[in-house]
């Protein structure tokens, strides 16, 4: 589900888009910060500010458990 960047949490993932297609996605880690990879494979972390891509949404997953109460 997509959220807003004021409602981002921790864990919620960043996709970055061109074009309107998802160019590269990165892990919301609170602070304007997010964790993701770059072209060397080495994880960092960055400030969002710095990735120069022309638009990012933030989107969280949630599960949802059904409780079974058959007896």
């Amino acid at each position: 589900m997509e959220v807003s960047g004021n409602e981002a949490e921790k864990g919620d993932v960043i996709a970055f888009f061109r074009h309107g297609l998802i160019f590269h996605v990165g892990v919301y880690l609170g602070r304007g910060e997010m964790l993701h990879t770059g072209l060397n494979r080495h994880a960092r972390v960055e400030k969002i500010k710095s990735m120069q891509f022309v638009e990012a949404k933030f989107y969280r997953y949630a599960l949802h458990y059904k409780e079974s109460h058959e007896t």
